[in-house]
């Protein structure tokens, strides 16, 4: 991956990147990907279950980097933060039937229960 010319962003974006993207964004696939491994059938699952790891993984990393930036920035990255809401998301149609369900699909249901479970996890 080639390293971008420039200085380094500030801490707040940089701060408020990670947590949207990083600690929502990756928080919010763990989720959805966790769930729809419930329900679907090996060796589907047994993939799902690999991707939601790694998706959380991703969201604790960012976690990290977005906790060292408000300690570092103090206030003002603090505030920058607490500002950040959830990535626009648009629940993808109810899946065509278990067949779907069972190969990994993850219908509106899924995504609004791992959504509601992100939200809480942030308050």
């Amino acid at each position: 991956m080639p390293v971008p010319d420039g200085p380094p962003p500030p801490l707040d974006v940089l701060a408020v990147e990670g947590q949207r993207e990083g600690v929502l964004g990756e928080g919010l696939a763990a989720a959805i990907v966790r769930r729809a491994a419930g329900r679907a059938r090996e060796p589907v699952a047994g993939h799902l279950r690999a991707i939601a790891r790694d998706e959380a993984e991703h969201a604790r990393f960012a976690a990290r980097v977005v906790a060292w930036a408000e300690g570092a920035g103090g206030e003002r990255v603090r505030r920058a933060v607490a500002a950040v809401r959830p990535p626009a998301f648009a629940p993808r149609p109810e899946p065509a039937g278990a067949l779907a369900v069972a190969w990994g699909r993850a219908g509106a249901d899924v995504q609004a229960d791992a959504r509601a479970e992100v939200a809480v996890r942030r308050a």
